[in-house]
C-alpha cells in the first residue's frame, strides 16, 4: 500500500522539476536569442539549438523527479 507521505514528495517533487525544467528551457532559449542572431543560422545548427532547448527540459525533470 502507498504511503500518503510518499505520493506528497513525489508529487511536490514532479510540480518542481516541471517547473524548473520550463524555467530553464526558457532561459536557454532566451540566451540563445540573445547571444546570436537566429535568422541567419543554417537549419542544422537551428535544429541544434532546439534539441539543446528540449534536452534541458528532459534533464530538469529528470533530475528533479
Amino acid at each position: 500500500m502507498l504511503n500518503v507521505e510518499l505520493l506528497i514528495n513525489l508529487s511536490a517533487r514532479s510540480a518542481l522539476g516541471i517547473c524548473l525544467a520550463t524555467a530553464a528551457s526558457f532561459g536557454v532559449w532566451w540566451l540563445t536569442r540573445v547571444s546570436s542572431n537566429t535568422a541567419h543560422l543554417s537549419l542544422d545548427v537551428f535544429f541544434l539549438i532546439q534539441a539543446s532547448i528540449i534536452g534541458v527540459s528532459a534533464a530538469g525533470v529528470t533530475i528533479i523527479a
